[in-house]
């Protein structure tokens, strides 16, 4: 049996590639609800658009536009169409199927440009999908996902293009930045147009190509503007001078550092502490590697396209995310298939000249397998009844799935995708049994079944809070159908209604308006999965001047 399925993947390892990551991400994203503020933020986007038939710039919360443009909300919109609303499992299907043509995109790289055989392309792709960070990311509605994978395909089509020609390359690149652009703004076709300048020269073409590769480039990156410059234009019509001022500051501002509030503002140094912790578990393998280099052993032969892509990729990635003052970890998520074919050349010299020391890494993630196991076994309580044989059978799999690295780790550089597979197997099984219990204590979805049982369908709901003017119970908007409006300057004149506020706010806030009565009808002493603070229901009565 083991043996007719590693067949099949080296026949068709773009295909397996995309067959497990699809395996893996599918089962978290149909089962963790939403317990941050990112993701119905996201999602509640779409779910406006579905409302209201407006695809342009829908409104949400009664006042609120879009951050970003529109493709995530456009392709959660149209998953959701056949049911007729917007899902957990919807949302965040973009991001998977992201996941998924990235996988496909890592083997076909390693395989057309590096060379590498259909085994190893494999476990390129198995390795990039199972850093913590791009795994993390893969199963959730967030733009970056898609971004990635638009990026990561935009540059390794621009690379052939420049290799090898072809109009349906031009076509397949301009589509992709057209994508990414529509995705997360103009950075998309930046990106993946900057790495291709440095690679040029990098790879040190004779300066006639170079030229005709900066032409047609330059036309790449025109084209992709078209449909994005489109959707501006529409959305300047109707969002006006508040479209702009926020178009301005989300692509202009966060890159110069002129943003008019703080937004994930970090030192230089942050990426590099990010990219340590997102490359887990794998960081071990360059930490090990880099204890065993030698001078002697550095090459000084001129590197391949594909590899000289790889350096320049990561590394253009990095610095230009480290110039803005605002950094997150997502942001160098385009580093992580290219710095994959790099820990999987390092993994391989481990394997085959230093196996003491990469039977150190094996063992620990055999170590790991077994110890979620007896989790899974000591304590399944902390899983729901209805997913108790769920979790029954992905307990089997990664107790095969251990068996069997156990015994490939004794057979050389077998013992690579040995490994990988019960990495993917301890994902997977943390995805469908460990983080829905855990996510289930702290998402907001009670508040919102509770806001649904006590307010009547044509009664306000309102909300108030004073810590950040930009904040939002996002969760609670989402899961109630976006019926929650920001409470009025003045309340007197909201009327009677439902408030959704923390006990505090609702204190300060009756204190501050006499004529208001606030009546408590559900609180939690939990902390608001988007506000951070207790939350609470009230009954909110204005009283009537005589």
């Amino acid at each position: 049996m083991i043996k007719t399925i590693l067949g099949a993947c080296r026949r068709h390892p773009a295909v397996a590639a995309m067959l497990f990551t699809a395996m893996m991400l599918l089962p978290m994203a149909a089962l963790v609800p939403f317990n941050t503020k990112g993701e119905p933020r996201e999602a509640i986007v779409a779910l406006s658009m579905l409302l209201s038939g407006d695809w342009v710039l829908p409104v949400s919360f009664g006042a609120d536009i879009p951050y970003k443009p529109p493709f995530l909300a456009w392709m959660i919109a149209l998953f959701s169409l056949p049911t007729g609303h917007v899902t957990e499992f919807t949302s965040r299907l973009p991001s998977v199927i992201a996941a998924v043509a990235l996988a496909g995109t890592v083997v076909s790289f390693a395989r057309r440009d590096m060379g590498w055989s259909a085994g190893r392309s494999l476990c390129a792709a198995l390795l990039t999908l199972t850093c913590v960070e791009v795994w993390r990311n893969a199963g959730v509605c967030r733009v970056d996902m898609v971004l990635t994978a638009a990026i990561t395909g935009a540059t390794v089509t621009l690379e052939r293009l420049a290799v090898r020609g072809g109009f349906m390359r031009f076509v397949g690149a301009t589509a992709l930045m057209t994508v990414a652009v529509l995705t997360k703004g103009p950075v998309g076709m930046v990106l993946p147009c900057l790495i291709i300048a440095v690679w040029a020269f990098a790879a040190r073409l004779r300066p006639r190509r170079i030229l005709a590769l900066a032409g047609i480039v330059a036309l790449a990156a025109l084209v992709s503007l078209v449909l994005p410059g489109w959707w501006y234009y529409e959305a300047y019509l109707q969002g006006g001078e508040e479209f702009y001022r926020l178009a301005m500051e989300e692509n202009v501002g966060r890159m110069t550092g002129t943003m008019s509030y703080a937004s994930h503002e970090n030192p230089w140094y942050y990426n590099l502490i990010t990219l340590v912790a997102g490359l887990a578990p794998y960081t071990l393998l360059l930490l090990l590697r880099a204890a065993r280099v030698r001078r002697s052993q550095l090459s000084s032969h001129k590197p391949g396209h594909g590899a000289m892509l790889c350096i320049v990729a990561a590394t253009v990635t990095l610095v230009f995310y480290t110039i803005p003052a605002s950094k997150r970890s997502v942001y160098l998520l385009p580093m992580y298939p290219f710095l994959a074919l790099g820990i999987l050349v390092c993994w391989e010299w481990l394997a085959a000249r230093a196996m003491k020391l990469e039977r150190l890494f094996s063992g620990l993630i055999r170590g790991v397998g077994a110890a979620v196991c007896v989790a899974l076994a000591a304590a399944p309580f902390v899983v729901r009844d209805t997913d108790f044989n769920v979790c029954l059978c992905v307990g089997a799999a990664l107790s095969t799935a251990w068996v069997v690295a156990r015994r490939g780790a004794l057979r050389d550089l077998k013992v690579i995708p040995y490994t990988l597979a019960l990495v993917t197997v301890i994902l997977t099984v943390i995805g469908i049994a460990i983080l829905p219990p855990i996510m289930e204590a702290k998402t907001d979805r009670p508040l919102a079944e509770t806001i649904v049982a006590n307010a009547a369908p044509d009664e306000p709901v309102w909300e108030y809070i004073t810590q950040d003017p930009l904040l939002r119970y996002y969760t609670a908007g989402f899961y109630t159908g976006d019926r929650i409006r920001l409470l009025p300057a003045d309340p007197l004149t909201a009327g009677d209604g439902w408030l959704v506020t923390s006990p505090d706010d609702a204190a300060a806030l009756a204190a501050a308006n006499p004529g208001l009565t606030l009546t408590r009808v559900w609180a939690t002493p939990r902390r608001s999965c988007d506000t951070r603070r207790p939350a609470a229901l009230y009954r909110l009565r204005v009283q009537q001047e005589l």
